[in-house]
């Protein structure tokens, strides 16, 4: 009976005890989520008012314009030595520049230091040892690392190399096929290969017979997959090409009015100015000249001075004046056979590899200044090494 009793007994205390033990475990848990809450709030607010690491002396890299010795480029270097990556970037392009002060060497050293956190930066250093290197071992290590890179889908090793195996410059045998490197980069990245000139190899045929219906579908994908820089710039090919197989003058003007159909590229001295040339290879032109017009004063407005020092004013001008006498503005051809459009196509990627590395330092709000390089360790994310 004292046991039955002693049951019933605690029968109702039971609830009560677990009512009670929920109360202070929820209490806890609260305190525990109040607690993160106040530190990970806390940790935001001292990131958000203090900002990012930053050294004052990076500023200084701004005055460096070439590699000719100065107090500038001394504070870069220094800078630079300690660890700081936007420094570094600008001496890959500072000792790179032409001049009496060129030094391959010291671009590449300052972009091998760069590549553990930019693979442009290891291609441009392979590049650079396999364009500059006295002698053929380090030709042939230049060569083999861009190899490397190409094989594991990097779309600038890859375009580069396939411009040495057309050229013939390569030092080991072929290991892949021209068109194949060139495509793969194309399919990876649209900049280093554009499609212009993926279609120019295809209409003329520098990699065999001439594919003209292949590349003008290859223009038209990329018209409507990039909008409005390729197309922009196939609506001037289409209009301008002196290459028959490319020209198409009714789909240049349809894409050039789409682009121009957009406010903020209405009123874009370069979209103007390709409708303008789209309007006079369609045989438009009355419109052609307005539209020409257009761009020239988009233009002046664009840059000080009325834009009469700008390099682009007289082109602009020259091409209104083609207009006005009823005549379509035809380019110049970049290369007008396979040797000469990839020499071209091997100096662009060079030159605008090697120019990809200059940008003004700008200091980031509410820095925390550096004074002893040798206690400040930061991600890889960020400038500091």
């Amino acid at each position: 009976m004292r046991l039955a009793k002693t049951s019933r007994l605690t029968k109702p205390k039971k609830p009560k005890i677990m009512l009670i033990s929920l109360f202070w475990l929820g209490l806890f848990v609260g305190l525990i989520f109040m607690v993160r809450y106040t530190n990970e709030h806390n940790q935001e607010v001292v990131v958000a008012e203090v900002g990012d690491p930053w050294d004052p002396k990076l500023i200084e890299c701004n005055k460096v314009e070439d590699a000719t010795p100065s107090d500038a480029l001394s504070a870069c270097i220094e800078v630079a030595q300690d660890g700081w990556y936007n420094a570094m970037y600008r001496l890959v392009w500072a000792y790179n520049q032409p001049g009496e002060f060129f030094d391959w060497r010291a671009s590449y050293y300052w972009a091998m230091a760069l590549s553990e956190v930019d693979d442009y930066a290891e291609v441009f250093a392979q590049l650079l040892l396999f364009k500059n290197g006295e002698s053929d071992t380090d030709k042939l290590k230049g060569e083999k690392r861009i190899r490397e890179l190409a094989s594991n889908n990097h779309h600038i090793a890859s375009a580069y190399l396939a411009s040495l195996y057309y050229l013939e410059l390569n030092i080991l045998p072929k290991t892949e096929r021209i068109s194949w490197l060139l495509e793969r980069s194309y399919n990876e990245n649209k900049h280093w290969v554009l499609p212009t000139d993926i279609a120019t190899i295809y209409a003329e045929g520098y990699l065999g017979k001439k594919q003209p219906a292949k590349a003008k579908k290859v223009l038209l994908a990329a018209a409507a997959l990039d909008f409005p820089h390729h197309a922009n710039n196939i609506a001037w090919l289409m209009a301008t090409t002196p290459i028959k197989e490319l020209a198409d003058y009714s789909t240049a003007l349809n894409i050039a009015l789409k682009v121009t159909e957009v406010e903020e590229y209405s009123i874009d001295y370069v979209y103007v100015d390709t409708l303008a040339a789209a309007y006079a290879a369609s045989g438009d032109y009355e419109n052609a000249v307005e539209t020409q017009k257009n761009a020239v004063e988009l233009l002046k407005i664009e840059y000080e001075n009325g834009g009469e020092g700008h390099p682009k004013i007289s082109s602009f001008e020259s091409r209104l004046s083609l207009f006005k006498q009823q005549k379509r503005f035809v380019d110049d051809l970049p290369a007008n056979d396979g040797k000469a459009f990839f020499t071209n196509f091997k100096d662009m990627i060079e030159a605008d590899l090697g120019q990809s590395f200059f940008f003004e330092i700008e200091a980031p709000e509410n820095p925390i200044v550096i004074e002893d390089e040798s206690t400040v360790q930061v991600d890889s994310n960020n400038t500091q090494m």
